[in-house]
């Protein structure tokens, strides 16, 4: 009985002592655990915040190049002339900047052959730079024909030759820029893409790479709660269960 007694003992206190290594096991673990998690969860939020920022400065530079280079060259010879033709209120003046807008086209090198698209699936007619010549000689001709009819007027002070007037040249307006954008859109295309390629496309790989990096370090921070502990837990349970496997 009492060697019975002894065994039973000793198998209880067996497990006790296999209780309470496992327990301090468990608590390594978990302070190991901890500690990396921190480590890591700062890691995280550095790489995060870095990355935002160059992911800004990125932005801020292809933006900035475009509108200093070919941007800046575009507005000067071209849609400069586009925006003083629509609001102008004079279609003598409008039609000199229709035309002086024309020639900025010509001189930049725009030939009526050339497309307003990268890709060859949108190189269509209404893309093509003859269309865009077409479009403007049009609004020419209108401005051409406002003209002989103001000089065909006998009385042009009275109010109702004024709400003609004013409603004539909002019909030129609408040739000029509409709803759709502007009459030069397809130059504008046609010069980047011919010219500036990579402004037109290059920087976009980059750019949704950027935001693909940035996305995954920010999505990993919000899963963990931005806590380390949260984190911490996870790590901890994973390890035990290895150390559980490799165990058995």
């Amino acid at each position: 009985m009492v060697e019975k007694d002894r065994k039973i003992n000793k198998k209880v206190k067996n497990m006790a002592d296999d209780y309470w290594e496992n327990q301090k096991k468990e608590t390594e673990v978990k302070e190991r655990m901890r500690k990396k998690a921190a480590k890591i969860m700062r890691r995280w939020k550095k790489t995060a915040i870095i990355s935002t920022i160059i992911l800004i400065l990125f932005a801020g530079l292809m933006v900035g190049t475009a509108a200093l280079g070919p941007g800046y060259t575009y507005q000067k010879d071209v849609h400069g002339y586009m925006e003083q033709a629509y609001y102008s209120a004079d279609p003598v003046l409008m039609q000199q900047n229709i035309n002086l807008a024309k020639q900025g086209m010509l001189d930049l090198g725009l030939t009526p052959d050339m497309y307003g698209s990268f890709w060859y699936w949108e190189q269509t007619p209404e893309r093509q730079m003859n269309w865009e010549y077409q479009h403007l000689n049009s609004i020419d001709v209108r401005c051409t024909e406002f003209i002989a009819w103001i000089h065909a007027q006998n009385d042009t002070g009275s109010q109702q030759m004024q709400d003609v007037y004013s409603q004539k040249l909002n019909n030129i307006r609408e040739f000029v820029k509409n709803d759709g954008g502007w009459s030069d859109d397809i130059a504008q295309a046609a010069y980047f893409t011919n010219f500036n390629v990579f402004f037109a496309i290059g920087y976009i790989p980059i750019l949704i790479a950027l935001l693909i990096f940035v996305g995954w370090e920010w999505t990993r921070l919000i899963i963990c709660g931005f806590d380390s502990d949260e984190l911490a837990k996870k790590m901890a349970r994973a390890a035990l269960r290895k150390t559980e496997e490799e165990d058995d």
